[in-house]
């Protein structure tokens, strides 16, 4: 009963609350009554109490995400496997959390169809150049920046000629390679 208690006068305190904090690593949204209202940065920011106005917020550091292990045929029918590792940042906080729902998946995804379609446009000796990875920025940003992000590096993680077979067994993914 006290902790009931405790929660109910938490919540009623809840309903005053007329500012937030937004960290400095952070960018957020203000949402007035449930619309897009504002882009605030780090620091104290006043809102409207009761509900008016809420603050979600994002980190805007850049962060590694690391696409999923691709086994392809290049132009001049050569089966290679190619994994890509990419840091990326938001750039356009209003567009990567009010315009798009699952912005990390969304970006990720669009990222390896860059990889994909450059990889089997390409021959085999343009993928194995040093150079590859950085030819995929600019193709990848084009596709993210509508999302509200920007790639800043790409590396590739793995890379070998071969085939990939993906198992699945009850939710757990196995990745089995065998070389050409």
């Amino acid at each position: 009963m006290f902790n009931r208690l405790i929660d109910l006068f938490i919540e009623f305190l809840e309903l005053f609350q007329c500012f937030v904090f937004v960290d400095e690593f952070e960018q957020g949204v203000i949402l007035r009554q449930g619309r897009f209202h504002r882009v605030v940065g780090p620091g104290l920011q006043w809102i409207i109490p009761f509900g008016q106005e809420d603050v979600y917020t994002v980190n805007v550091k850049p962060e590694p995400l690391y696409l999923d292990l691709q086994s392809l045929h290049t132009k001049d029918d050569y089966c290679g496997n190619i994994q890509i590792g990419i840091i990326w940042r938001v750039i356009d906080v209003k567009a990567f959390l009010i315009d798009n729902a699952d912005t990390p998946d969304m970006i990720g995804m669009l990222c390896s169809g860059v990889v994909s379609k450059s990889y089997m446009a390409s021959k085999w000796t343009q993928i194995r150049d040093p150079g590859y990875a950085d030819t995929l920025k600019a193709p990848m940003n084009r596709k993210v920046r509508k999302r509200g992000a920007e790639i800043d590096e790409v590396v590739i993680q793995d890379f070998a000629s071969g085939t990939a077979n993906r198992l699945w067994h009850e939710g757990i993914t196995i990745d089995v390679g065998h070389e050409d």
